[in-house]
């Protein structure tokens, strides 16, 4: 099964490369370009990803984005509308709680320890402290260590912790049971 991936970043990318290897390990990544920061931009990457997919022959697309200081629930409502009709049964659209990085310390205990990040930190915008402990888009290191943090994560406190990470983790588990992924996990 191939997986056709469209994020912001490097740390996005670490993560959905984590989360694949975790949940359906025989599936293969393909990235497309990183997403553009303005609306109509999204949206023209958006449909060049859908085309990419079908070239690609990928089984499912996930698109991924920051809600910053937005409502998640409402990135997702209406950023999702800009994925072509015909792709919208194999697509993802994923968006985390202000950015990818609250994802990285919803194992909060594992962030507190490890990271040494601060309750407030947690509560915050934990950019600063999860770029100062794993690097930053220089550091070559950076997408394995994020991978192994992420790989070595109780994504239980995740789903705890995240209603945005809980809300993919749902939509992915739909998506694994119609292609048969049957080593998709069952996080309780």
């Amino acid at each position: 099964m191939i997986i056709l991936y469209s994020g912001e970043g490097t740390n996005d990318e670490a993560v959905m490369e984590a989360l694949k290897e975790m949940w359906c390990p025989t599936a293969k990544i393909e990235k497309t370009q990183y997403r553009g920061s303005s609306k109509r931009r999204r949206k023209q990457e958006i449909r060049k990803a859908c085309v990419e997919l079908s070239e690609k022959e990928a089984s499912l697309i996930v698109f991924f984005t920051d809600s910053n200081d937005r409502d998640y629930q409402v990135v997702k409502r209406n950023e999702s509308e800009w994925i072509p009709e015909n792709y919208r049964p194999r697509a993802i659209y994923a968006v985390a709680d202000r950015n990818i990085e609250c994802w990285i310390v919803a194992d909060n205990n594992k962030a507190r320890k490890e990271i040494g990040i601060k309750k407030r930190q947690l509560e915050a915008d934990p950019i600063k402290p999860v770029n100062r402990f794993f690097g930053t888009y220089r550091d070559s290191e950076k997408i394995r260590k994020i991978k192994e943090y992420v790989k070595n994560s109780d994504l239980k406190e995740w789903l705890n912790n995240s209603r945005s990470f809980k809300s993919f983790y749902n939509d992915c588990k739909r998506s694994a049971i119609s292609l048969g992924c049957d080593t998709f996990p069952n996080i309780r």
